[in-house]
């Protein structure tokens, strides 16, 4: 599936909110299990998302 590249504003009907991207460590070396092996470092881009009434914000 195709997603779109770019988001028009305004979208008066969503309350969207910049999740900031960044970069951090995932797993771990002592870990319990195989599959938490090995640490290593993660890279997440920005992205938006929607607030969903009832739900708490979690950034």
């Amino acid at each position: 599936m195709d997603l779109p590249t770019e988001i028009k504003l305004p979208l008066p009907h969503l309350e969207l909110h910049l999740a900031e991207g960044g970069e951090f460590f995932m797993g771990d070396d002592n870990g319990e299990y195989d599959d938490e092996k090995p640490a290593h470092q993660v890279t997440v881009p920005s992205f938006l998302y929607e607030q969903i009434p009832g739900h708490p914000k979690f950034i």
